[in-house]
């Protein structure tokens, strides 16, 4: 079978295309990665049965209508000046609710400077547990890197289910080529309390190197919580204007998350970059009910601005405020969000994304990007990606099957999870 041929014959349906090289068999993954078909090609008489019965499995696969749905996964950042604003909580609660669909959501408070004073953060916290009955599934998370550490406002927040990660490799005013000091006597007070607190490492180009020479220390610092490395552009404080740190190089970052998956296997924070990855492929990417990527980010900033963004909160897109969301029922809030996501996830907007098949997969950059950052931050943000991407893909058992036999098949998936 005509390899080319196969392949331009299924291309209206955008499949993504990934060759078994020895096995002389194709891997096609329908474009938001909700199913997976094994193609062999080295038998050409029955090529228009196979080409039939692929197009019909991604076809069925795709329908907005089918029973299988990717689930949206909704992160809600809000800085810590905004904790304390008037209707914060009503809003995040509205955030949480207003798809009402098959929604697993988590909110981030986020501060850049040392916290010492709890009570506004309890406050919310309790109002969001109590008032508007956001239960224990709803996520509260607060990372920051902690000043002080008070037994009796930790003891209620522990009670509420906020889960604490110590921020640090980066915060505002801190020379780029300096990593702040971690308080360890707090750490480690608040690991004997019983909280898992997992270091947060925000990784720049300049601190790259210096995590991996202090990470024993941390560890021991915080009872082996573990630690996670999200890129510095997750921060809502971090730009990417002059004296911010600049982004890591692409392949320096996918190698340093390589290195602590492989020499830290059993700390489930390490996998957190790459978890989310390998759920998209799991899982799907996209909600083609709905024409909106799986995993949704908002931000809420101290003016009770919300925005949408995709992979950094500098460059979110402004949607609502707290003001308005308190003014319109949750029905309206998911229309104007629609109609919002619409026009800004749209492909011809980022010339990065436009020709990319993982687009219906990861969601594309954010389209105000386009300018806005030089070609090495739109490699380090979408490059990793798209290597680790491809290799979920190719780990993933095939849905369906179609001229391979169960030899192949088995033979294949050693070889796959066998270590390069």
């Amino acid at each position: 079978m005509n390899c080319e041929s196969f392949k331009s014959r299924l291309q209206r349906l955008d499949p993504i295309f990934l060759s078994n090289g020895e096995q002389g068999a194709l891997r096609v993954l329908e474009k938001t990665a909700r199913a997976v078909c094994e193609v062999a090609l080295n038998d050409s008489a029955y090529e228009e049965q196979v080409i039939s019965e692929v197009e019909s499995f991604l076809s069925n696969s795709c329908d907005s209508n089918s029973s299988r749905q990717s689930s949206i996964k909704l992160s809600i950042h809000l800085v810590h000046e905004a904790v304390g604003l008037e209707g914060t909580a009503h809003a995040l609660a509205a955030l949480v609710k207003f798809l009402e669909t098959n929604v697993s959501a988590r909110i981030i408070i986020r501060s850049n400077q040392s916290v010492f004073d709890y009570m506004p953060i309890l406050s919310l916290a309790k109002s969001l547990r109590e008032d508007f009955k956001l239960g224990k599934e709803v996520g509260i998370q607060l990372s920051a890197p902690f000043g002080e550490y008070r037994e009796v406002e930790m003891e209620t927040l522990f009670n509420l289910g906020v889960r604490l990660k110590y921020a640090s490799g980066w915060i505002q005013d801190c020379p780029t080529d300096q990593i702040p000091a971690i308080n360890v006597g707090v750490l480690r007070s608040l690991s004997e309390f019983g909280f898992r607190v997992p270091v947060e490492w925000y990784v720049h180009e300049n601190n790259i190197q210096g995590f991996e020479t202090t990470i024993q220390n941390l560890l021991i610092a915080n009872f082996s919580a573990g630690f996670s490395l999200p890129l510095v552009s997750k921060n809502p404080y971090h730009r990417f204007e002059s004296g911010f740190p600049n982004l890591p190089d692409a392949l320096a970052y996918c190698q340093l998350l390589m290195r602590t998956y492989k020499q830290y296997p059993y700390y489930d924070d390490v996998f957190y970059p790459l978890n989310i990855l390998a759920l998209l492929v799991k899982e799907g990417g996209w909600i083609p009910r709905l024409n909106i990527p799986a995993a949704i980010n908002f931000i809420l900033d101290e003016k009770g601005h919300i925005g949408i963004f995709r992979q950094s909160p500098a460059l979110n897109r402004h949607w609502s405020s707290i003001s308005e969301i308190a003014a319109t029922p949750l029905d309206g809030l998911r229309n104007r969000f629609l109609q919002c996501a619409s026009e800004v996830w749209k492909w011809e907007n980022v010339p990065y994304c436009r020709e990319c098949c993982w687009r219906h997969i990861c969601g594309g950059l954010d389209p105000n990007s386009n300018g806005a950052l030089s070609r090495d931050k739109l490699d380090t943000m979408c490059g990793y990606r798209k290597l680790f991407l491809e290799h979920f893909a190719n780990l993933r058992a095939s849905d369906y099957v179609v001229g391979v036999s169960e030899k192949e098949m088995t033979s294949h998936k050693q070889s796959a999870a066998r270590p390069a």
